[in-house]
């Protein structure tokens, strides 16, 4: 079975783990039946719960199918005979990119499971044993995903020769290494000096923050090579020794060229010393990083007083409903504390908010013409941009209907509730408030920085259409009562269209502000045009009353 045979794999490197403390048999023993137990239901590193357990199943060989399409696509990146430098940085800046986003998103609550410590720690079994059969039965998954994203790059790569096949191989296995203990060392260190609901938070953090530096990054990637000519010699620069995918650049362009530069020898050194460092750092600290994990259990979350002050004030002038009113508070509170729905929301909240920037600034000139090019930017009309984060945000307030603690939702029965579209109301004011308009401030204020007061006029018809466009998604797609359902890997597929018409409708309303532009005094002329649109759909959004959970559908 294909289990035993990655276990006879494993054991090739017994030696490797008594190296590093622990006991071999022992370890060999707990993953031999995590991975029994994982080929008669749902693999726990999947799900830490035992319902849907088809339904997770195949969403992991889903994910593995859209993985291997990925596969496709970034193997164009090998086959053309250019730089090896430029285009294997950019080539694992993106794998490194999914790996990474793949394990925080879908294997962090195993690597931070406390079951093992309650359920094997009890029966003698050395912690440090404990922690490295949990991190190879991720790294065994973490595999898998990772063959089915580069497994096409992989035979791609046979163009150059069996050297560089062989070489590049054995790095993408480094590449996952490097990137599961970097990452359980950053929550060890958290866990050592923070309690678990800090840790919690954290891990949200890190969403939005792999987010920003990806996007970023590509940006910063595309710039560190002259594309144009891409022909001429690579030469290392200080900056560059701090960028993992050139160090493990750096191997394949020894194997294909077959010569050596002080420059592309120190980040070669990198990419094998660096992952085999925090291999032996992650080990040394497994053991307490499983005493840690008792933290997670500790509840020693502060509430914000004055914040909760300031949100009782607002609820009063936007909700004049006391029902509506109580449901504001609630959604708030809940939107708080559901983790969950941050991870979920905060990504693409960070699109949001960064997209429209890099779009506005993507033709900005060198360090040294920075301020001519901002004043340039200023006199055009860059600033449709801004539409960008009206595409990626206005579909975000469907996820309102989503809940880790969505079996509380019978409560809405028992209350003595007549008009169901106060919560609705209530819930969908609050996401607006505690999510979207953040980022639309953040996002307003740059662009009134670059703009100047021109923009105000804009602005205030871009709010009303990020308005008018949540409304809209809220019929195409159609929500539940707020925090009443499990998500569901379903709900992508059925939100996919709706998306899609999302974007489309969004397009044909910014193509009406460009020519009100283009029009005297059409520009508030429009203004009031989509204001009224507002006030109408949301009426007709809100129109039955009736005392059901599908009124919006």
């Amino acid at each position: 079975m294909w289990e035993f045979k990655i276990l006879k794999l494993i054991d090739k490197f017994k030696w490797v783990y008594e190296k590093l403390g622990v006991d071999y048999d022992m370890m060999s023993l707990i993953l031999k039946m995590k991975l029994t137990t994982d080929s008669r239901k749902t693999p726990t590193v999947l799900s830490n719960t035992n319902d849907d357990k088809k339904e997770e199943k195949n969403q992991f060989k889903s994910a593995l199918k859209y993985y291997l399409f990925l596969g496709i696509v970034f193997m164009f990146v090998i086959i053309p005979d250019i730089n090896v430098m430029a285009k294997m940085s950019l080539y694992f800046s993106m794998i490194m990119f999914f790996i990474l986003s793949i394990f925080i998103s879908d294997f962090s609550t195993v690597i931070l499971d406390v079951r093992d410590k309650t359920l094997i720690g009890t029966k003698g079994v050395d912690l440090r044993t404990i922690n490295a059969a949990k991190f190879t039965h991720i790294i065994i998954y973490i595999c898998e995903i990772t063959l089915a994203l580069c497994g096409f790059s992989l035979i791609a790569s046979l163009r150059y020769g069996i050297l560089f096949f062989i070489v590049f191989f054995i790095e993408v296995i480094f590449i996952d290494l490097f990137l599961v203990t970097i990452t359980a060392l950053v929550y060890y260190l958290v866990l050592k000096y923070f309690d678990g609901e800090k840790l919690k938070d954290i891990i949200n953090f890190i969403q939005i923050l792999l987010t920003v530096i990806i996007t970023i990054g590509y940006q910063f990637i595309g710039r560190l090579f002259d594309f144009e000519n891409i022909s001429e010699a690579y030469t290392a620069k200080i900056a560059h020794y701090f960028l993992p995918p050139l160090w493990f650049s750096a191997p394949l362009s020894i194997a294909k060229n077959r010569q050596l530069d002080i420059g592309i020898s120190i980040l070669a050194i990198l990419a094998v010393i660096v992952p085999i460092l925090s291999i032996i750092l992650y080990f040394k600290t497994a053991k307490n990083f499983e005493e840690y994990l008792i933290k997670l259990n500790e509840n020693s979350q502060t509430s914000n007083k004055e914040k909760g002050k300031f949100t009782l004030k607002l609820s009063k002038f936007i909700c004049k409903n006391k029902t509506e009113r109580a449901f504001f508070n609630f959604s708030c509170e809940m939107l708080s504390k559901e983790r969950d729905f941050k991870l979920k929301v905060y990504p693409s909240l960070a699109m949001g908010a960064i997209f429209p920037l890099i779009f506005l600034l993507i033709n900005i000139g060198n360090i040294n013409n920075i301020a001519s090019s901002i004043q340039s930017i200023s006199q055009g009309k860059s600033y449709f941009t801004f539409y960008a984060l009206i595409m990626f945000v206005s579909p975000m307030i469907t996820m309102i209907q989503f809940s880790k603690e969505y079996k509380g939702g019978w409560i809405y029965k028992a209350l003595p509730i007549e008009n169901y579209n106060l919560i609705y109301k209530g819930s969908i004011k609050a996401c607006i408030y505690k999510f979207i308009m953040p980022v639309v401030i953040l996002d307003g204020i740059i662009y009134l920085i670059i703009f100047k007061w021109k923009f105000i006029i804009h602005l205030i018809i871009m709010i009303f259409v990020m308005l008018l466009m949540i409304l809209i998604d809220l019929k195409c797609i159609g929500v539940g009562l707020p925090f009443s359902m499990k998500y569901s890997p379903s709900e992508n597929k059925k939100s996919l269209g709706a998306y899609m018409l999302s974007f489309i409708i969004t397009g044909a309303i910014w193509g009406g502000h460009y020519i009100a532009t283009t029009i005297s005094y059409g520009i508030y002329g429009y203004l009031i045009i989509i204001f009224i649109a507002t006030i109408i759909s949301w009426h007709l959004t809100f129109k039955n009353k009736n005392n059901s959970k599908d009124i919006i559908s």
